[in-house]
């Protein structure tokens, strides 16, 4: 729990939590122990007979009972009675819609993999049809795994992160479950799509903070670590103890730590001395490792067919131009592996104009913008030599959100909601047309 702020009621029947780690409040009594922005009285500071400070162990077995024992209270509290009776029916009606879009926290809620499109349906079921099908329209979905039942047999509840299936078959996947709510603690399980099993003696890493990504169908590449960013990269070859793992880079020590990540058709190997001072390292041929000297606190590393995009938080001068805060640049791969430092203006932050996120396709970088507090959306592609601009007609209000891109095509998906509209996704299609794939209740 540390992070965060304790609010304990003074009869002591409900804890709420709020970050960051500043203020511990007894509200029953009106003790403020802590008070927000006074550095004096952080948790580090505190007198150890302070009320409900144990709670801070997280993990702790009392902490844990304790907690276990007020949810079965409140549970027996609200499971009964028509008020609880009626909305247990109002929501298994809208769980049971027959056209109920994606819930948007669960990632990815569609997307493309070889022949199929698949979708996660509000976390409950891994569900596929043939890409065809979906893109003609029709409704062929089949069930390749219930996580709810998945769920209880595993004692908590499990929740699709991502899905990373092994090209060009695409049947031997790595499903990474989240368990009960911790983002960062996962189950990382091989799967095979075609059976719908998942493979038994395959890769199987539970509950801990794990990055895992095909190496080849025999190995990956993995770093692991029951808490926080790993201190070793590893091979991790089939059917071997994770612990004979040969070691692929070390961090030094009190550095925080090593993980993997995809961005669009690379591997990267990320190596954070600090949360903004981040060396990349490009997963090449025969596990070499190309470090790319670029800003560690650069907000976001992609490649787009065959050129590396930035998106700086800092200004930086690469060479003779200078870029400022926040603009989104590109050079060729190659060319900067070659020592070329000549980069592209993309698009530029500016008063009217803030680059805000970027996602990428097998040739598009996809670009969500505010333009004085209205959302816009573009589409930027390198062609003949520079960079050609297209804008998305979206909504400017509300909340407009890129659900599922992937490196082997330009199709992808997103969404739009606003307080009055409900969700609806949208699909771009190979073509660039947007057509409306699907809508929520209100």
């Amino acid at each position: 729990m540390a992070g965060y702020s304790v609010f304990v009621e003074g009869d002591g029947n409900w804890i709420g939590l709020a970050g960051p780690r500043d203020s511990v409040r007894d509200v029953g009594s009106g003790n403020h122990v802590g008070s927000a922005g006074a550095p004096s009285d952080t948790l580090e500071t505190l007198p150890a007979d302070t009320p409900y400070l144990w709670l801070e162990d997280l993990e702790a077995d009392t902490v844990l009972a304790w907690a276990e024992s007020r949810t079965e209270r409140t549970v027996e509290r609200l499971s009964s009675g028509p008020v609880h009776d009626s909305l247990v029916a109002e929501i298994e009606a809208a769980r049971q819609a027959a056209r109920i879009v994606p819930e948007p926290g669960v990632q990815p809620p569609v997307i493309r993999t070889g022949a199929y499109v698949n979708r996660f349906p509000g976390g409950r079921a891994w569900m596929r049809q043939p890409a065809e099908a979906h893109d003609r329209g029709a409704d062929e979905w089949q069930r390749v795994l219930d996580l709810d039942s998945l769920s209880r047999a595993a004692g908590g509840r499990l929740l699709p992160e991502s899905v990373e299936c092994l090209p060009p078959a695409y049947e031997r996947c790595l499903l990474r479950l989240a368990r009960d709510g911790r983002q960062r603690i996962v189950d990382l399980r091989e799967f095979d799509a075609e059976r719908k099993a998942f493979v038994a003696d395959g890769f199987d890493l539970r509950e801990a903070q794990t990055s895992g990504f095909w190496r080849d169908e025999e190995s990956l590449y993995v770093t692991t670590k029951p808490m926080g960013w790993a201190d070793q990269a590893l091979i991790w070859r089939r059917g071997a103890p994770l612990d004979d793992a040969p070691v692929l880079f070390t961090a030094d020590p009190g550095d925080r730590g090593l993980k993997f990540e995809r961005r669009g058709n690379r591997l990267l190997l990320l190596h954070a001395r600090h949360q903004y001072d981040i060396d990349y390292y490009l997963v090449g041929e025969g596990d070499e490792l190309a470090h790319l000297p670029v800003p560690g606190d650069a907000r976001e590393l992609a490649f787009v067919d065959g050129r590396m995009i930035l998106q700086l938080r800092s200004g930086w001068t690469p060479a003779d131009e200078a870029f400022s805060s926040g603009s989104l640049i590109a050079i060729g791969l190659d060319e900067f592996l070659a020592g070329g430092r000549d980069f592209d203006l993309v698009m530029e932050s500016g008063r009217d104009l803030v680059v805000d996120e970027i996602w990428t396709t097998r040739s598009l970088v996809i670009v969500r913008a505010l333009a004085d507090l209205e959302i816009r959306l573009f589409e930027f592609a390198y062609r003949d030599g520079r960079w050609d601009r297209r804008q998305i007609d979206v909504p400017g209000s509300g909340r407009v959100e890129v659900r599922n891109s992937s490196h082997e095509s330009d199709i992808y998906y997103f969404s739009h909601e606003d307080f009055l509209e409900p969700r609806t996704v949208y699909v771009r299609s190979e073509s660039g047309e947007v057509e409306i794939g699907g809508r929520s209740r209100p």
